[in-house]
């Protein structure tokens, strides 16, 4: 096992579950995000955006899986699935965003 590979601490929790309960840790190198992003509501995103900037180090990195809309915007496959979210949100509960 590496250096590196001993410093990574994998903490399932919210940003705000780590502010309280993980004291000794000021910022992090690395947040990864799958199908997260797209569960809130677009006007929210830009916020949760820069909480994640504040809690990563200066070079730190985010990496988001996430269902792109951009350039899919005709697709029959994206507008189904988008009925499908605003039907059964239940069952389809990520859509697709614009990601930068």
């Amino acid at each position: 096992m590496t250096e590196d590979q001993r410093q990574v601490l994998r903490v399932p929790a919210t940003l705000k579950d780590i502010k309280w309960s993980y004291g000794k840790i000021s910022k992090l190198y690395a947040i990864y995000m799958a199908s997260t992003l797209e569960l809130f509501d677009t006007p929210d995103i830009p916020r949760v955006l820069q909480e994640i900037k504040r809690v990563l180090k200066p070079r730190g990195r985010l990496v988001v899986a996430s269902m792109s809309r951009e350039g899919h915007e005709n697709s029959k496959f994206l507008r189904f699935y988008e009925w499908l979210h605003q039907r059964f949100p239940r069952y389809a509960s990520c859509r697709p965003i614009y990601v930068e």
